[in-house]
């Protein structure tokens, strides 16, 4: 009975491989899917259970990411045979991921990677991994010299330099950051903002590469092989997006170091369950720091932060010291958020910036001509001239309608009546449930549904008012070939999946439920990242940005590790 219900899961899964890609019907993709799914059938069947399970419950995600992902090739059907044809591909394309995951867990159980012998210095491989970042790193800072500020960090200059008051918009611990490296800069470079400009990108720099060569370090001491650590300081050395993001004075950089340092920290404590894990009072203080950079240099970071501490309760509850450190930095980001920045007089977040994903439905609803109830366009109308809302939605980014309400708007009225406005949009999911999922897989696919993805980098200092502009210090030659490798996502399609947030994303759940299949403390190194991208898609604001997981991007050779490791404790 078994093998006939997978023989008719398989025929299900060749169809809706056909149909969400929207294939010829002569094509030989669906029917190699199928050979493929059928081939490895009696190998995931021998697999340990464990595997088969995670296997079933990853697999059928990830169908389901691919069919919705897909959603347009299906979009012309009423709602019910919508969501019948979204399930039906679901079952059919997660079957064939199943399988192949099965098998794969099983794979990965069967490898392994020799412990490295001997004792492991530390300082040596931290210094030569710090010195070689930088080296490597200069001639790509030289030509955009004196580094590179967005329309975002343009605005966290202006506060730094006291022409715009304090804004909470982006994290107000960065900008004071940036303020206190001005103030270096003035004492250093007097008049001379350029020079102080590029003071504050070198620091980053040297932040970075202080970050990843203690993560390399420690990985070496944790007596992983020379070539697995040889590797990991390759990717950070050479890979596109940590070369600009060095040099490129964002907040992100700052997060995902201190995610990084934070996670490495965590893998040792769960290798090692003595008292010699992170034994030193300096691990100790950078776990205090990097939790501490966690909450407080993204807006999504403490509730990161927060959860953390929550799950981790439990596993760590013998090793209390370690809860104390945590708990302590939220506790310490709960007062630098609260009555530190009121003090301060930060200007808080508006209440826009938090409700990107009802503002893109309701966007998507106009924009699609669906049903709004006369009640309920009066209670829009409070907030924004419901008469611009079509024309201002745009699938892939929600700053076009918050900036409308921003500049057109009183966002008042949802602040004053949110049960009203929360009830309001109950009724537009219920009445055009199409166009309101159509709008949050718009704007959240990039983060669950892998693709080839370029990064439109900014190559040069933006507009601003200090008359701050990049300037090539290497010959032009250098530059034109640093741009062909910073640019390579763009080049070719291929080299996009470097840059695509859904692989990533796939690729650490993967490794995250090997592990838990394995029943291994060592998922839960991995469990920070899947906690961010918990909120990504709660509250995303653009559609698949790098940048956005950049701190989980970084973490996937620590990922690994843990992975490996799991798979020694059979």
């Amino acid at each position: 009975m078994f093998r006939y219900a997978m023989y008719l899961l398989i025929l299900v899964l060749m169809y809706s491989v056909r149909h969400v890609f929207a294939l010829h019907p002569m094509s030989l993709f669906p029917v190699l899917a199928g050979v493929a799914a059928v081939l490895l059938m009696p190998r995931a069947k021998e697999a340990a259970k464990s595997f088969r399970r995670g296997g079933v419950i990853l697999g059928y995600l990830f169908g389901f990411f691919t069919a919705a992902g897909n959603y347009t090739n299906y979009l012309s059907y009423n709602f019910p045979v919508f969501i019948l044809r979204v399930l039906l591909y679901t079952a059919g394309l997660g079957t064939g991921f199943a399988v192949l995951l099965t098998v794969l867990f099983s794979a990965m159980d069967r490898s392994r990677m020799r412990e490295g012998l001997g004792v492991r210095p530390f300082r040596s491989v931290f210094l030569s991994s710090f010195v070689g970042f930088l080296l490597f790193w200069s001639p790509f800072f030289l030509i955009h010299y004196p580094g590179i500020f967005t329309d975002d960090s343009l605005w966290q200059l202006q506060q730094a330099l006291g022409d715009a008051a304090l804004s909470n918009h982006h994290p107000v611990a960065h900008t004071l950051l940036l303020r206190l490296l001005c103030k270096a800069g003035d004492l250093l470079f007097p008049g001379d903002l350029t020079k102080t400009v590029a003071m504050m990108s070198v620091f980053q720099m040297i932040f970075l590469s202080a970050c990843w060569s203690f993560g390399i370090a420690k990985l070496y001491r944790m007596r992983f092989r020379p070539v697995f650590t040889v590797g990991t300081f390759v990717f950070f050395a050479i890979a596109p997006y940590n070369i600009v993001f060095s040099y490129t004075n964002i907040k992100d950089s700052w997060f995902a170091g201190s995610f990084f340092v934070f996670t490495v920290l965590l893998l040792e404590l769960f290798l090692d369950s003595s008292d010699e894990a992170c034994r030193t009072v300096s691990d100790r203080v950078l776990m205090l720091l990097s939790a501490a950079g966690i909450g407080l240099f993204r807006s999504n970071g403490f509730y990161v932060l927060l959860a953390m501490l929550l799950v981790l309760l439990y596993p760590l509850w013998k090793r209390k010291s370690f809860l104390v450190l945590i708990a302590v930095a939220v506790l310490f980001c709960f007062l630098i958020l609260g009555p530190v920045y009121r003090a301060l007089e930060v200007t808080p977040v508006d209440t826009v910036e938090y409700l990107s994903v009802p503002l893109q439905q309701i966007g998507r609803i106009y924009a699609d001509g669906g049903t709004v109830e006369t009640d309920d366009e009066v209670l829009i109308a409070k907030v924004v001239n419901p008469a611009l809302i079509a024309s201002t939605y745009y699938p892939r980014i929600s700053d076009n309608m918050k900036n409308l309400i921003r500049s057109a708007g009183d966002q008042t009225a949802i602040s004053n009546e949110p049960g009203a406005f929360l009830s309001m949009w109950l009724r537009l999911l219920s009445k055009n449930p199409v166009s309101c999922l159509a709008a949050y897989a718009d704007l959240t696919s990039g983060f669950w549904y892998p693709e080839s993805y370029g990064i439109p980098y900014v190559d040069n200092m933006v507009d601003n008012p200090y008359k701050l502009k990049t300037k090539c210090l290497l010959p032009s030659s250098i530059a034109e070939l640093s741009y062909l490798w910073t640019h390579s996502n763009n080049q070719r399609s291929d080299l996009g999946v470097l840059f695509s947030c859904g692989y990533y994303v796939w690729f650490v759940l993967i490794l995250f439920t090997y592990c838990w299949a394995k029943r291994s403390k060592l998922a839960l190194t991995i469990l920070p990242s899947v906690l961010l991208w918990g909120t990504l898609l709660l509250t995303t604001p653009v559609y698949g940005d790098l940048r956005y997981l950049y701190a989980l991007a970084v973490c996937v050779p620590l990922y690994i590790a843990a992975a490996v490791r799991a798979g020694k404790k059979n």
